[in-house]
């Protein structure tokens, strides 16, 4: 499975997602605030380094509400930035194909 976190400041929620979708999927955080993705980077190095060197984990700076269409389809994509409205780049993203 491919993941994507959008707006994933200190990468808590991305290692989870990481761990969750296991060796062979990918998860990907993205976040406009440049400190916040070194931040996110550093975290997960302290105790999950091996999702960082297998690139289980990739984190991103970016404007999140076009998301990372070169990483997609994701099969699940997590707002934790507030949206007024629902980006259409990350809807066009989904992975809306049964695959199971």
């Amino acid at each position: 499975a491919k993941v994507l976190d959008v707006g994933s400041g200190s990468g808590y929620l991305t290692t989870l997602m990481a761990l969750m979708v296991g060796e062979e999927g990918k998860a990907i955080g993205i976040d406009h605030i440049e400190e916040l993705v070194k931040l996110s980077f550093d975290n997960t190095k302290k105790s999950f380094s091996h999702l960082l060197s297998s690139k289980n984990i990739r984190y991103l700076h970016g404007d999140g509400y076009n998301g990372f269409e070169e990483g997609g389809p994701y099969d699940a994509i997590h707002v934790g930035a507030a949206a007024r409205t629902l980006p259409p780049a990350l809807v066009a993203q989904l992975n809306l194909t049964n695959s199971s």
